[in-house]
């Protein structure tokens, strides 16, 4: 016995559903989070909002005939989605990000801030 197939959403149902997300993300002031949640709030609500925003110009470019285009901005926001989702679901991956920012941070201040040996002449 074979169970039936759901019906799947269209594709206006789930731009709808992305720009409704999108909206909120604009529309909201602030947020009550629980002491124990903060730093994991901190740590991946800004990876959250990027992949919503990503989705978002995902949406208006479909809208506007360049769905090939969205394809690109489409990958970046599953990469965001699926990042947000490890670092929430993986006991150490708000520690594990917030290292990983740390140390973007440091070295790109290392970047521009240290002579290269690959600038130096040597006499």
């Amino acid at each position: 016995m074979t169970t039936p197939c759901p019906t799947l959403p269209t594709i206006e149902a789930w731009l709808t559903f992305i720009e409704d997300r999108e909206r909120r993300l604009h529309d909201a002031d602030s947020f009550e989070v629980a002491v124990e949640h903060q730093m994991e709030f901190q740590a991946v609500y800004s990876i959250c909002a990027q992949a919503i925003r990503y989705a978002g110009a995902y949406v208006v470019l479909h809208r506007v005939g360049r769905s090939r285009e969205a394809v690109a901005v489409a990958r970046q926001a599953l990469e965001q989605a699926l990042t947000a989702q490890w670092a929430h679901f993986d006991e150490i991956g708000p520690d594990q990000l917030i290292e990983g920012y740390y140390d973007s941070r440091e070295r790109a201040f290392r970047a521009v801030t240290e002579p290269s040996r690959h600038w130096r002449r040597r006499w």
